[in-house]
């Protein structure tokens, strides 16, 4: 088993009756599938985390739930900061701007209410609300491209309308662009180098170049939802439907397809930094190699709504545990890779 890390310990007393949990935990690696165990070190939380974000920069944990926004050192003892933000119970989306400490809060695309069309951007250290802003649909995803100092903002005004893309100056947050799509998108994810980004809805996917704003659709020909996840390292995407697993060489826009290993749904998959798949196959989280598919590691340590991040410099993972309300911090089996 792996060391427990120094200066986590139990605590209590969260700000305003939250009570979060944080679990550290470790993977011991041995001759085929290895059991992942969650460690005893635990925050508390009333409510659960709709979404997880990681920013590196800072090497902050950001969770989503009911009406806040929680705020986790994962390497320091003591209670999550939380910041009261208006979202939908859905949990709402997050997304985090390393340049200036703030995290763009929307309140996600509620298909089982009224939707919101509240976009909310806070400062990560007063926990001030810089801006509050009502846009003219909800926003299902975002994502920040820290460097070219954009914004991408999904959005549709209901579950089964095609969704937009609304491209702002992350500064001056004014409307850069607009981008249509054919098909109701509900999760953006930028790749490391804010080149492209995929975007997938139900059974359709699609590139956008980020520099033309191109959009270029993906013939996968699904047969059910389809989920993503991109390498860190290099220009490779993993989408994974209920039967089909597909690889896709964002540069050519290749297709490679396989049989699938799981269905994970969103915030279900993620790639490690020594390039393994991170799956939510609820109850348990596998980590797989993607080219033999084959189980490396797996726990039963989560649920059907957990959710999974990864920090790339290190390859600790953040899961949701059973309820969604508590955070298991789970050591990587290998050390990053160099950029292929």
């Amino acid at each position: 088993m792996g060391a427990r890390r120094p200066g986590l310990r139990r605590t209590g007393g969260v700000a305003a009756g939250l009570a979060a949990a944080l679990t550290f935990g470790s993977v011991a690696f041995v001759d085929g599938p290895t059991r992942i165990e969650p460690g005893p070190w635990t925050l508390t939380l009333d409510r659960p985390i709709g979404e997880l974000a990681y920013l590196p920069a800072t090497h902050t944990l950001l969770g989503v739930g009911d009406g806040a926004l929680m705020v986790v050192d994962p390497t320091q003892p003591g209670p999550p900061r939380v910041i009261r933000v208006k979202t939908n119970r859905a949990g709402g989306t997050v997304a985090a701007d390393p340049a200036t400490g703030t995290a763009w809060v929307g309140n996600g695309d509620d298909t089982h209410g009224l939707p919101s069309r509240m976009l909310s951007i806070l400062d990560l250290t007063s926990g001030r609300f810089v801006e509050t802003r009502l846009l003219s649909a909800p926003v299902a995803d975002l994502a920040l491209d820290p460097r070219a100092r954009r914004a991408y903002l999904l959005h549709r005004p209901f579950a089964a309308a095609p969704a937009g893309i609304t491209v702002l100056d992350a500064d001056s947050r004014q409307e850069l662009a607009e981008v249509d799509l054919n098909f109701p998108a509900d999760r953006l994810i930028l790749t490391a180098d804010g080149a492209t980004a995929v975007v997938t809805g139900g059974p359709d996917a699609a590139m956008l170049s980020t520099p033309d704003l191109g959009v270029h659709r993906l013939d996968l020909q699904a047969r059910s939802d389809v989920v993503a996840a991109l390498d860190p390292t290099s220009p490779t995407g993993y989408l994974l439907s209920a039967d089909t697993a597909y690889t896709v060489d964002l540069t050519s826009r290749a297709v490679r397809t396989a049989p699938s290993p799981a269905a994970p749904g969103r915030g279900q998959l993620a790639v490690g930094a020594d390039g393994s798949l991170i799956m939510v196959a609820a109850p348990r989280l596998v980590v797989m190699d993607p080219r033999s598919r084959r189980a490396i590691a797996s726990g039963p340590i989560t649920d059907r709504d957990g959710q999974v991040v990864v920090d790339p410099a290190t390859g600790t993972l953040f899961v949701t545990g059973v309820g969604g309300s508590s955070v298991h911090v789970i050591g990587s089996r290998g050390r990053p890779r160099s950029p292929r």
